[in-house]
């Protein structure tokens, strides 16, 4: 298995996770407001998912450039 296809695992297995999660968090918001608790409306699972991509992508800032230098600096014996 390559390293792509291994990305793209772990992110399927993430994007799952968070899945799960917000129906459990949405399960709760709706027993609570059927139970006539005052609940403020959660985000759609759109919204969800769109501010988990962006928070991934966000941590990509990493140009092709940087990443060799550090490769280079790594072998030299110059950064661990």
């Amino acid at each position: 298995m390559s390293l792509s296809e291994l990305c793209s695992v772990v992110y399927v297995w993430l994007l799952d996770e968070l899945h799960r999660q917000y129906d459990l968090a949405y399960l709760a918001t709706s027993i609570q407001a059927a139970q006539g608790a005052e609940v403020e409306q959660p985000p759609t699972w759109f919204e969800v998912r769109q501010s988990f991509d962006e928070k991934l992508s966000e941590s990509l800032d990493v140009t092709e450039e940087d990443s060799d230098e550090h490769i280079l600096k790594q072998a030299l014996g110059l950064e661990s």
